[in-house]
């Protein structure tokens, strides 16, 4: 992710870089508020730097409220107040907020509106004496340049953040589309593959036919069930976008997953595979899908995490095959993902009605899990 979709990203919860940003604000406020002097007792005092800085909690996702709640403190502070004020300032933390509504208040009129907040607050203020016993015109200029920055940086960051997300999104569209290409042409593969079969199959039934009809209606059934098959294939071969050029070889299944676990284990991957219930009569596109989803996760684990520990869980049922890829955390030494592999696994798994789930699980480990039904594909 791109640093400014970070800072412009809005949580459910404050981040860890929010309750920094507030516990130094207000460790700086109460240190203020305890130490110099100004109107009201010391516990007032710290009561206001506490209202002037706990709101910035609430910033990314409340940013409006957040500075109408400090703005108010302020003009009412700036009002009631009887002397000058020689320190508790509110000044860092209007301008952490004035940049909060920056970035993330949408509507560039009520990012405008809610800026104009602490420019009166503070202007109500400094008129008043609150915090400077004579107050001058250089003041309130010294206030506009502050707040005006501090508020362009926030919409600056904002149209950065809005560039880096729509260009994020071409190119994992792109990247869908290259593995919308590469999952046509292997279907094309096992749809060649498949009429191969039907034509030796219906060659051996008609050899069959009139000395041994039991025989020939063997290599009949054979010929229906490839056909099956194979008109499946199709109809997922019609729904992906597919490139004329292809290799007419027979793809891989998961009877190889012995090699992809050799080639893991070779990388310094510690990998074991645990294999549920008996494997069924799986159709060659599905099964292609699944060995393509493995071979995809752990090449991610190799990439991204490096030589942990790693388990591969195989569960086979009456109705789907479940996949199971989990990871240790990483040692440090891997790669940066792009995340456009999980976006090509989740479109394999959805060409046959699947879903790919992955993620950091709550202990600290990466789990990729598939789940490929026996029938369905997508619309």
């Amino acid at each position: 992710m791109h640093p400014a979709q970070r800072i412009a990203s809005v949580p459910r919860r404050p981040t860890a870089l929010d309750l920094a940003i507030v516990a130094a604000l207000l460790a700086w406020a109460l240190a203020e508020a305890l130490l110099a002097d100004g109107p009201g007792t010391r516990w007032l005092r710290a009561l206001t730097a506490c209202a002037v800085v706990l709101p910035l909690l609430a910033r990314r996702r409340l940013p409006v409220a957040a500075m109408a709640f400090i703005g108010g403190v302020l003009i009412a502070r700036g009002l009631t107040a009887e002397v000058p004020e020689s320190g508790t300032t509110p000044f860092p933390s209007l301008l952490v907020a004035t940049f909060s509504v920056g970035l993330h208040v949408g509507s560039l009129r009520r990012a405008l509106a809610a800026g104009l907040v602490p420019v009166a607050a503070m202007s109500v203020t400094l008129l008043a004496g609150a915090w400077s016993g004579d107050p001058q015109p250089g003041d309130l200029v010294f206030l506009l340049c502050f707040v005006g920055g501090t508020w362009t940086i926030g919409r600056l960051v904002r149209h950065r953040a809005a560039q880096a997300g729509a260009a994020a999104a071409v190119r994992a569209q792109a990247a869908v589309t290259e593995e919308r290409g590469r999952i046509a042409r292997e279907l094309h593969d096992v749809v060649a593959h498949s009429i191969s079969i039907v034509a030796v199959q219906a060659a051996a039934a008609d050899a069959y036919l009139e000395r041994d009809p039991a025989q020939a209606r063997e290599h009949l059934d054979a010929v229906r069930r490839t056909a099956h098959d194979a008109l499946g294939e199709m109809r997922r071969l019609c729904g992906v976008l597919r490139e004329d050029t292809a290799t007419l070889l027979p793809q891989p299944t998961l009877d190889r997953v012995g090699e992809l676990v050799a080639e893991a284990r070779s990388a310094g991957v510690r990998l074991e595979v645990f294999e549920d219930g008996s494997r069924p009569d799986v159709p060659p596109g599905l099964d292609l899908t699944a060995f393509r989803i493995l071979q995809e996760a752990l090449t991610n684990v190799r990439k991204h995490a490096g030589a942990v520990t790693a388990a591969v869980r195989i569960g086979y049922c009456p109705d789907g095959i479940d996949l199971e890829v989990v990871n240790a955390p990483g040692t440090g030494c891997g790669e940066p993902g792009s995340g456009y592999g999980l976006d090509g696994m989740r479109e394999r798994a959805r060409v046959y009605g699947g879903r790919v789930h992955a993620g950091v699980q709550p202990d600290g480990t990466f789990a990729v899990r598939a789940r490929l039904p026996f029938e369905g594909a997508a619309g």
